[in-house]
C-alpha cells in the first residue's frame, strides 16, 4: 500500500510524554493504514528508547533511529528524509492528534491532494490538562503572512515534494525554523485546505514558551528570518505575530469546544 503520510515525532528524553503520542497515533493508524510513523530519537537515556521499541514491535512505530544530533531541526530533516508519504506531518512528544476529526483530513488528501492541509488547534496545561490557550489560524490568504500568521505545526500537512524543494527546517534557526518553514510553503503552495475543527492538542512548555529567554530569542530569530525572507516590514511581522498570541489568549474562554474533542480531552488525552 502507497504510503499517504508521513507523521515525524523528534524525542530525547521524553518518555512520560511520547506514550500518549504514541496512542494516539496507534488509533489513527486502525483507521487509516497508508499512514506511517517515524521517530527520531537523539540518543535518549531515560527509557524514552525502549518504549519506542516496544510501540516498535506492535507495529505502532515503522521506524526510528537514535542518535546523537545538533537540535530538534537536524532531527526532524533526517525524518523528512527517511519519510516515504506524499504529506508530512510534525508532531511533538507529549503532543496529540484527535483520531475523529483527522478523518477529514484524510478525506481531503486523497480527493483534493493540496498543497498544505491545516486546522485548529488547542494547547493544554501537561499536569491538568486544562485548555489554556486555543489556536484558531483561519483561512488562508497570502496577506496574512505580512502580519506573521502560521498555523499550528501539529495541525499543518504539508506535500513532501514541497517542503522538500525548500531544504526542510534551516537548522541555522535553533528555535524559529519552523515558523521560517510556514512561511516559506504557504508563500510558495498553490493550493491550501483550511479544516475548522482542533486537529491536535498541543502540550505547553515548547522550546520557544520555556522561559522569558527563549521567548526573546525567538522573536529575534523571528525578525532575522522575516529580513531574510525580504517581508518589508520585518518588525511589524513580528509585532503581528506577538498580537496573534496575545489574541488567541484573550478569545481562549469563548472558544466553543465540540463534543468530541471534549470527550478526547476528558478521557485524558487518549489514555481511557
Amino acid at each position: 500500500m502507497e504510503t499517504l503520510i508521513s507523521i515525524v515525532t523528534p524525542t530525547y528524553n521524553v518518555k512520560e510524554e511520547l506514550l500518549d503520542t504514541l496512542l494516539c497515533v496507534s488509533e489513527i493508524k486502525r483507521l487509516d493504514p497508508s499512514i506511517e510513523y517515524l521517530i527520531i530519537d537523539g540518543n535518549s537515556q531515560d527509557g524514552t528508547l525502549e518504549l519506542i521499541t516496544e510501540y516498535h514491535r506492535k507495529g505502532v512505530v515503522d521506524r526510528f533511529i537514535s542518535e546523537r544530533d545538533s537540535g530538534v531541526y537536524n532531527a526532524l530533516n533526517k525524518g523528512i528524509k527517511m519519510s516515504a508519504g506524499k504529506y508530512i506531518l510534525i508532531v511533538g512528544a507529549g503532543d496529540t492528534l484527535v483520531p475523529s476529526k483527522f478523518k477529514k483530513v484524510m478525506e481531503i488528501v486523497r480527493e483534493e491532494a493540496p498543497d498544505v492541509v491545516y486546522g485548529d488547534q488547542l494547547m493544554i496545561d501537561p499536569e491538568t490538562k486544562k485548555v489554556r490557550r486555543c489556536f484558531i489560524p483561519g483561512p488562508f490568504s497570502i496577506e496574512k503572512l505580512n502580519f506573521g500568521w502560521h498555523p499550528p505545526h501539529a495541525s499543518t500537512l504539508v506535500r513532501a515534494d514541497l517542503l522538500k524543494s525548500i531544504g526542510g527546517f534551516d537548522e541555522r534557526y535553533r528555535i524559529a525554523s519552523d515558523i521560517k518553514m510556514h512561511w516559506q510553503v504557504f508563500s510558495k503552495a498553490n493550493t491550501v485546505v483550511y479544516v475548522p475543527e482542533v486537529l491536535s492538542i498541543f502540550r505547553l512548555g515548547g522550546m520557544s514558551n520555556a522561559s522569558l529567554k527563549n521567548i526573546v530569542k525567538a522573536n529575534v530569530e523571528s525578525y532575522r528570518i522575516a529580513k531574510e525572507l525580504k517581508f518589508k516590514f520585518p518588525a511589524f511581522v513580528v509585532l503581528g505575530k506577538m498580537l496573534w498570541k496575545t489574541k488567541m489568549k484573550f478569545l481562549t474562554p469563548f472558544v466553543k469546544i465540540d463534543e468530541e474533542v471534549r470527550q478526547f480531552l476528558e478521557r485524558g488525552v487518549m489514555r481511557a
